[in-house]
């Protein structure tokens, strides 16, 4: 067998990578997963707004299987604890094509602005969707008399 050196070496081994990703470009019919496929939160986003310090207020988001098969979320977790999911028993089971109203509490401690997200996580492998947070915490106005 004859070498072909090291440009040789590299043809085949880009003719073999070509070859292989032709043939799996072949089978476009098989749907493979793809990021708008499973948990999708909507909005993207949730905004309380101004919202004073010490109060709560409560947001939804709507979260759909948007894949062929059942999915369990089995957690959702926020950054900060200025926001916490409340009002849902997990884990829960969305058949395909199913939806779930979350119910996120913002519950600032301090002024100024808060920011976070919410990551679910589900039974599927590699499977998780996330949404953002904000809101903007306001100080009560206090009137200070002096003298008292």
């Amino acid at each position: 067998m004859k070498e072909f050196g090291t440009r040789g070496n590299l043809v085949t081994v880009l003719f073999l990578l070509m070859t292989m990703l032709g043939c799996g470009a072949l089978d476009a019919s098989t749907p493979v997963a793809q990021s708008s496929s499973g948990l999708v939160a909507t909005p993207a986003v949730v905004d309380f707004g101004n919202v004073p310090v010490g109060t709560t207020v409560v947001r939804t988001n709507i979260v759909a299987n948007t894949s062929r098969s059942p999915i369990v979320i089995t957690q959702a977790q926020t950054e900060t604890s200025a926001f916490t999911i409340t009002g849902q028993k997990l884990p829960l089971t969305l058949a395909p094509g199913q939806r779930t109203v979350l119910q996120i509490a913002y519950s600032p401690q301090s002024g100024g602005t808060s920011a976070s997200r919410v990551v679910l996580a589900s039974n599927q492998v590699r499977l998780s969707t996330t949404f953002a947070l904000r809101g903007t915490a306001i100080m009560s106005g206090r009137l200070n008399l002096n003298p008292t």
